[in-house]
């Protein structure tokens, strides 16, 4: 009986977050996809051979693709790889039908890696549930954004790592085209010992890296630089948990470097406990 409670208190709590969702994804305005028109024109121009950190806020160079807004960017790696995503070879409005087809796709796959890695039914639908009516999974899909997808892509390179290392491996590379979700996951596989894992990854990253340099003519280096220029410190946009101070007048780029200093603090905090850890396990062993 008190199973049967908790299940209903559980399904009515996801129930109801799913109607907050769906009010706050509708309040929103829907479907609008300014993620997709922005990223979209970076692989768009990309793949014709333009630098696209050169173009970002600048004026329109070819009307058919048209100018990219400022404050959007990607890191370098991700200028080529990104058409994975944003279908730079094809519309715009391909493009905006194309990430949609990715979020459900991507949690079918998901789904189906979970249903084999838990076998209760149950289990298997609360966790769909959890995912379909997550206001982070409707924000992503409002904004055409690849956040959710990277984030779905990342759950299944974590199932599959003891299954299959070269899948897992470059699915983590692909979800490294979003180092700010991913990039904490591969320090859990290096303490875990994990390095063919990690250098499938970082394999993948090098190659779009060189794959960017190659069709934009472009030094790796100086496109690396070029993002760090430009950024996404525009006050228009959310910097992080640290975010409302911009509403005090604090400037952008001192936001997000605070953000950087905890950031780098807390990988800091985490790798000294993990050490202080294994110490403590080989010294228990002995």
């Amino acid at each position: 009986m008190a199973d049967n409670r908790k299940r209903a208190i559980l399904l009515s709590s996801l129930i109801l977050c799913g109607i907050i969702s769906a009010a706050a994804f509708l309040w929103l305005g829907g479907f609008t996809y300014p993620d997709t028109a922005g990223h979209w024109r970076i692989v768009a121009y990309t793949l014709k051979g333009y630098n696209p950190y050169t173009l970002i806020g600048a004026d329109t160079i070819e009307p058919a693709i048209g100018a990219i807004p400022g404050g959007f960017t990607t890191v370098p790696w991700a200028l080529v790889f990104g058409t994975l995503f944003y279908a730079g070879y094809a519309p715009l409005w391909f493009a905006e039908i194309y990430i949609l087809f990715l979020h459900a796709g991507t949690a079918v796959v998901l789904l189906y890696l979970l249903g084999k890695e838990y076998k209760e039914k149950r289990l298997l639908i609360t966790m769909a549930l959890a995912l379909f009516t997550s206001f982070s999974f409707l924000y992503s899909v409002h904004y055409g954004n690849y956040g959710a997808v990277i984030s779905m892509i990342l759950a299944c390179a974590i199932i599959l790592t003891d299954r299959n290392t070269v899948i897992a491996g470059l699915l983590m590379g692909v979800a490294l085209l979003k180092p700010q979700i991913s990039a904490p996951f591969c320090l859990i596989w290096a303490l875990q010992g994990k390095w063919k894992h990690l250098a499938i990854a970082a394999a993948f990253t090098a190659s779009g890296w060189a794959a960017s340099s190659i069709v934009t003519s472009t030094n790796p280096i100086t496109l690396l630089a070029a993002m760090f220029e430009t950024g996404t410190a525009s006050s228009y946009q959310y910097l992080g948990l640290l975010s409302p101070l911009k509403y005090y007048g604090v400037d952008p780029v001192t936001i997000l470097a605070i953000n950087a200093t905890i950031g780098i603090g807390v990988i800091i905090v985490i790798i000294g406990l993990a050490i202080c850890t294994i110490l403590k396990m080989n010294k228990e062993e002995y």
